[in-house]
């Protein structure tokens, strides 16, 4: 005859003692814990298999709730505040005013607090990216850019 302190498990058929137990309300409850922790393993395997599988055959929603998660968990924005942007800016990068064609515009935010500035094409992004969101850094490339006089004259040409 088992000790008064313990219990059967209604899966495995063992009597465990206590700590074998989850309590709700002062209550042992069944299963015991080792039946439940494979059980739960069981069914979380089962599980991602499905995940998988509706993930596979719904691409379209799995891409749109993924754009969906990444505007909010990033910038705290939702699809149709992007989409709004994008509107107000006739779906034009801000910086060089070309029209994006395969890729989605970029959200621009200052990283130092945070706040969203405007939808850039991907090479403008990472540009000024590149350039550590300095204005200076900026302005002294623009200086460069716009200077005539070339310090290697006509080999940078690739004459000679």
């Amino acid at each position: 005859m088992p000790e008064f302190h313990e219990k059967e498990c209604s899966k495995c058929h063992l009597w465990r003692g206590p700590e074998y137990w989850h309590y709700y309300l002062g209550k042992p409850q069944q299963p015991c814990k080792d039946c439940k922790k494979l059980y739960r393993a069981s069914r979380r395997d089962h599980c991602r298999g499905l995940k998988i599988e509706w993930n596979k055959n719904n691409p379209c929603k799995v891409k749109e709730h993924r754009r969906k998660k990444n505007l909010l968990d990033k910038f705290g924005i939702t699809p149709q505040c992007y989409d709004q942007m994008l509107a107000d800016q006739d779906g034009h990068c801000a910086i060089c005013l070309r029209m994006q064609d395969s890729k989605r515009l970029a959200v621009d935010h200052c990283h130092r607090t945070g706040v969203i500035r405007c939808l850039l094409c991907d090479r403008c992004n990472r540009g000024i990216g590149l350039l550590g969101d300095d204005v200076s850094n900026l302005a002294r490339a623009i200086a460069y850019l716009s200077s005539t006089d070339s310090k290697f004259g006509d080999k940078a040409d690739g004459k000679e």
